[in-house]
């Protein structure tokens, strides 16, 4: 999902394909505006959500796999907005920011502690 606005809530789960949610980087997707939670659960391909604006939280449970880059062998959450919590929970291996902090206006919970 790239360059949206959507006014509730993303909820993608058991996907079997990588999971993008923003990425300007190296997928060439611009972030999105979500003004409700993004909720990501148990997909098996791993996932991206990067330089988003979410004004809810966002939780990302039991995701496992890589992605179709070297790089991408975890769920990377990175350089979001977060209106709300950033938790995460099951993911294997645990998720990272890639060194791009994500700014959280809420609790850091579980994996996400420190990204």
């Amino acid at each position: 999902m790239c360059r949206s606005m959507v006014t509730g809530t993303v909820n993608v789960t058991g996907a079997s394909g990588f999971v993008v949610v923003g990425d300007p980087g190296d997928d060439g997707c611009t972030g999105n505006k979500i003004a409700g939670s993004v909720l990501l659960g148990n997909n098996r391909s791993g996932l991206e959500v990067v330089a988003n604006q979410v004004g809810g939280s966002v939780q990302v449970a039991g995701t496992k796999g890589t992605g179709p880059f070297p790089e991408d062998t975890r769920a990377e959450i990175e350089g979001n907005t977060i209106g709300g919590s950033l938790s995460c929970t099951g993911n294997t291996p645990g998720p990272t920011n890639d060194g791009n902090p994500n700014t959280v206006t809420g609790s850091r919970i579980g994996q996400c502690s420190s990204l």
